[in-house]
């Protein structure tokens, strides 16, 4: 899957897909602390840099299926449906995700 990230616009292209789909604003660092916990922000970076889950899971020391669950509140929390829109959203504004934080 081939991806495209605007400059302009926050929206994410998919090859194939006819219609872009629109990314949040990106939010200010007190935004992102409230919004997700350091282990969940920890886990879209180790995303963003293109980890998988079992990547991820060893990495962390957790489970493979406490990986999906951090992912599937850090999506609801950012109002995302995917792995894909989260690693944009993280690799564009990288600054803010909790980084150092424990």
């Amino acid at each position: 899957m081939s991806t495209y990230c605007s400059k302009s616009k926050r929206e994410l292209r998919v090859v194939g897909q006819d219609e872009a789909i629109s990314i949040l604003p990106a939010p200010n660092k007190n935004a992102i602390k409230q919004r997700l916990t350091a282990r969940e922000a920890e886990i879209a970076r180790l995303v963003a840099a293109g980890l998988s889950n079992k990547q991820i899971a060893r990495r962390a020391r957790i489970a493979e299926g406490t990986v999906k669950i951090h992912l599937h509140k850090a999506y609801k929390k950012l109002g995302i449906a995917n792995r894909s829109t989260l690693a944009v959203m993280v690799s564009s504004d990288p600054g803010p995700w909790g980084q150092g934080e424990r």
